[in-house]
């Protein structure tokens, strides 16, 4: 009878264990770094959050070259916009920058960067915290490095006012000043309303001098924002309930608005023999931006549910 054959001193398993005992394992062989291009756009794909996407966009550095080159064809339209509501956007973006009005206080208050005028400089820092400037090291200054800019700084302004109508806890502490004030200054609007009214009696309103011209279309015009604003369908259950949806936004706008037009409005009728041509297109200028920035505000308000 022949001896049995002799095992074999180490198996399959054995001969992987000094590694692993070791407390080594071996490297993986597929990272994300090795996914190919095609992967890394399908899910790119599937990324609806500008947020999410300005993360995932600057991942590494082939991300973003990839999702910087695809952009017409995949990102633009992926997060495409309307027409108007780009237009408005485009609006918000320029009053912005100016230093005042509605449109800069809710970027400042944000605690975003206010973009600076000049080609090039179409970006903001997104409400993820994370800055893109550097898309012009694919494209340089050309006219498509340009529009992806734009694009960019676009959607991150998109992104901001989305999370202010969606009552972020940034803007509490405006909705609790707000909510506890908002009726002081509908009575003091009342009252200027009522003194407006004296006024224009006493002024020769057949002849129309230019004081009555600058009041009544100041008043008239803060009027329209703030009708604007009441004729919401959710909004009177929002400033009497606070607890409909956006209804945070709502009030801060109300009670900028209110606080705009009783200090506008009081200036005129304290100084209506004394305005001068120049200080009334101010004040009309002023009101009429005012009013034009709500409006803007709610084209791209409905924007987030269609």
């Amino acid at each position: 009878m022949s001896p049995a054959p002799k095992r074999a001193r180490y198996s399959l398993v054995q001969s992987h264990a000094p590694a692993v005992l070791g407390g080594k394992s071996p490297a993986p062989t597929t990272t994300f770094l090795c996914l190919p291009h095609e992967i890394r756009l399908l899910i790119s794909e599937h990324i609806t959050q500008w947020r999410d996407h300005i993360a995932y966009r600057q991942m590494d550095r082939t991300n973003h070259i990839l999702l910087t080159s695809t952009y017409r064809s995949i990102i633009e339209r992926q997060f495409r916009m309307e027409k108007c509501v780009q237009e408005a956007i485009d609006s918000f973006m320029v009053r912005a920058q100016s230093g005042y009005g509605l449109s800069h206080f809710i970027v400042s208050e944000s605690g975003s960067l206010i973009p600076q005028s000049g080609a090039g400089a179409y970006y903001i820092r997104s409400s993820s915290g994370v800055e893109d400037e550097t898309a012009t090291d694919t494209f340089g200054s050309s006219k498509e490095s340009k529009d992806l800019l734009h694009f960019m700084h676009r959607n991150n302004i998109h992104s901001l006012l989305q999370t202010f109508f969606a009552g972020a806890p940034k803007w509490s502490v405006y909705h609790a000043r707000a909510f506890k004030e908002v009726q002081v200054y509908v009575d003091d609007f009342e009252r200027v309303n009522k003194r407006a009214g004296e006024v224009l009696e006493q002024l020769n309103v057949f002849d129309m001098p230019y004081d009555v011209k600058c009041i009544t279309h100041t008043f008239s015009t803060f009027v329209r924002a703030l009708t604007l604003l009441r004729s919401k369908d959710t909004v009177e259950a929002e400033i009497t309930t606070v607890r409909c949806h956006a209804g945070d936004a709502y009030i801060v706008l109300y009670w900028f608005v209110l606080k705009e037009a009783i200090a506008t409005i009081s200036k005129l009728l304290a100084r209506s023999s004394l305005i001068s041509h120049e200080e009334g297109e101010h004040y009309m200028q002023g009101a009429n931006v005012l009013a034009s920035e709500i409006e803007d505000l709610f084209q791209i308000y409905q924007s987030f549910w269609v």
